[in-house]
């Protein structure tokens, strides 16, 4: 499901760490591939599944990646997070997604900058939001904890999440 996405992050430098599935409702299911780069950021590439559907691209396939950074300072952890949002499918037609997509986007302009989700339209634009991500993270006081610093907790950070 999520193999185009997992691959352009692995030409970013990214490395497959793990997969979860859980039940999001009958015959419905959330998948994450998680992936980290070696200067700390986990990304998390999320999707759902319906079963006895149709395969349409509305229903399978990754719907955001969330990108999280952990920085300590002074014995402090902080977390530096990200989202991209996968905007693969065209608005449906009618007057209520088009108002219901231009008020999402108003909403989006509300958030602060650091928290706005970037568009993901394609798969290079995951590399922008890498960049953003890094930028952001650069802002923040604290050096980044790098999954070779203590694998075991990083992986106790991601999963508790």
């Amino acid at each position: 499901m999520a193999a185009p996405w997992r691959a352009a992050a692995e030409r970013l430098g990214f490395r497959f760490l793990d997969t979860s599935l859980s039940s999001a409702g009958t015959e419905a299911f959330t998948c994450c591939d998680i992936l980290v780069h070696p200067d700390g950021t986990f990304l998390d590439l999320v999707g759902g599944v319906v079963e006895r559907r149709s395969r349409g691209s509305e229903l399978h396939g990754v719907r955001f990646a969330q990108l999280r950074s952990w920085l300590e300072s002074n014995g402090r952890i902080s977390t530096v997070l990200t989202v991209g949002r996968v905007e693969l499918d065209p608005t449906p037609p009618g007057c209520l997604p088009a108002f219901i997509g231009r008020a999402g986007a108003l909403l989006d302009r509300l958030l602060p900058e650091h928290l706005r989700p970037v568009p993901l339209r394609t798969l290079e634009d995951l590399a922008g939001a890498v960049e953003r991500h890094r930028e952001i993270r650069a802002r923040r006081k604290g050096r980044p904890l790098l999954p070779d610093d203590d694998p075991l907790a990083a992986r106790e950070r991601w999963s508790r999440r």
